[in-house]
């Protein structure tokens, strides 16, 4: 049974088919009065259903089926009490009297979008937002180079650095893993589930190697290569002896024998290939901005001198806000109820609403709660899953605005990229700008002349020499 406020007389009845049927979520619009309600005591409801015994996931205030809800999501079974003990308790710490709403509990979705393969564009030279990425050596952790940044200082004009999260560059091992798994080379940086994770120091020489794409998705392209060579060659072998009869040659034979070679060098190429991005530099850790209370959890890559690196969002056939494809120069702010997309490794493309409310979640399984902002997307299609975390958010002003840090399968969090960019300048000292952020530059003056950072296409190009 589902926990209604005391204005449900005149509300119709959710029926029982909601346990077969995906409900329809969508974000809270700006200024919902829930919102509004929920805001300010969300850590005190967190702190009070801890304390009624009920281990949770996270607390989502959204759009249900039509009906503004408070999503109470566990890993454990729905308690006998909730509906009676519990759900009144969170009631009467909401400060709202003259509008219904529900509070629905949620057992965490346990189910696994399909990934499509590696787009080939992971194997291109030149390198751009939303590739999979992982660490050298570990089969089983995956996630997404949100961009490219470089930082504002004339020591480091040869270097680019991608942006992910902290938890992609030092995954923790999941449970369960295989014997031949636990084998697996791995960096001594990371750490079994349960223990917490330090921040890795600023290190332009050494640190984890980081490859594009992630070895997982490496292994499966050059599968999924193998088996479309196999079914090639069954399909030739049965041409063949069908024109073996008649004595006659095939008349697809030489195609197929310049597809069967271009397989071959193709997988080949794959098997040899150094995917190598470049190296962690330094990442945050897992921490909580104690100003805004949202999670800090960020990485950065440093790329190789000779890698190219662009800030470009290609889009698919139908575009989005009339584009193909755009840079990503600028930064803003994360608006309620403004429209955004993301690419990422695992969903690619996609689209969502951010919610004027703030989420409570414990992102890294360790009882600490932070307020997250959330996007929203539609009932046939989640904003993110696993491994799209790191993907920079955008507006349709084309303004970055944040990075996801982690999903529950229906709502996705983002940490705003103000937040991400601010703690990143305070640990390195330096001032960050977007790759390819042509106009803010610095200048100094170098025997007589000015010379200046530009945001070079190019990693490692030498900055231009002026007069």
């Amino acid at each position: 049974m589902v926990s209604k406020s005391c204005y449900h007389r005149n509300r119709p009845t959710r029926m029982s088919y909601r346990v077969f049927w995906k409900p329809a979520i969508k974000a809270l619009p700006p200024n919902h009065f829930l919102s509004e309600a929920v805001r300010p005591v969300l850590l005190k409801i967190v702190r009070k259903i801890k304390d009624l015994g009920l281990k949770i996931v996270c607390i989502d205030p959204v759009i249900m089926d039509g009906y503004p809800t408070l999503l109470i999501t566990s890993r454990q079974t729905k308690p006998a009490n909730f509906d009676y003990v519990i759900a009144p308790a969170i009631r009467s710490m909401i400060q709202t009297k003259q509008y219904c709403y529900w509070i629905e509990f949620s057992t965490e979705r346990s189910d696994t979008v399909p990934v499509p393969l590696p787009s080939f564009q992971n194997y291109l030279p030149g390198h751009f937002p939303g590739q999979s990425i992982g660490v050298a050596g570990v089969p089983w952790s995956a996630g997404t180079v949100g961009g490219y940044i470089r930082f504002d200082d004339p020591e480091l004009q040869d270097y680019c650095f991608g942006m992910s999260c902290h938890h992609v560059l030092q995954p923790t091992r999941p449970a369960g893993l295989t014997e031949e798994a636990q084998l697996q080379k791995r960096s001594r940086h990371l750490n079994t589930v349960g223990l917490p994770h330090d921040t890795v120091k600023w290190n332009l020489k050494g640190g984890d190697r980081i490859v594009t794409p992630a070895l997982f998705d490496h292994v499966e392209q050059i599968s999924h290569l193998l088996v479309k060579l196999a079914e090639l060659r069954r399909i030739m072998a049965g041409i063949r002896r069908k024109y073996a009869k008649q004595r006659k040659r095939a008349p697809e034979d030489f195609q197929m024998r310049k597809a069967e070679r271009e397989d071959r060098e193709q997988i080949r190429q794959m098997q040899k290939r150094d995917c190598t991005l470049g190296k962690v530099a330094m990442t945050s850790g897992y921490r909580m901005d104690p100003v805004t209370g949202v999670s800090i959890d960020w990485g950065l890559i440093r790329l190789q001198k000779d890698a190219a690196a662009e800030n470009i969002f290609v889009f698919p056939a139908e575009g989005w806000s009339g584009q193909l494809e755009q840079y990503v120069l600028d930064i803003g702010d994360p608006v309620s109820g403004d429209e955004v997309f993301k690419i990422g490794r695992s969903t690619k493309f996609t689209t969502g609403v951010v919610s004027s409310a703030l989420h409570a979640i414990d992102l890294d399984s360790n009882g600490i709660f932070t307020n997250e902002w959330a996007v929203i997307g539609d009932r046939k299609h989640s904003f993110s899953c696993e491994g799209d975390s790191g993907s920079w958010v955008i507006n349709k002003r084309f303004e970055l605005v944040g990075m996801l840090v982690g999903s529950n399968g229906v709502v996705s969090y983002m940490t705003p990229i103000k937040t991400v960019i601010g703690d990143i300048e305070t640990a390195t000292g330096k001032k960050v700008i977007l790759q390819g952020d042509i106009g803010k530059s610095w200048q100094r003056n170098r025997e007589g002349g000015q010379w200046g950072f530009g945001g070079f296409r190019k990693c490692g190009r030498r900055p231009f020499e002026g007069n």
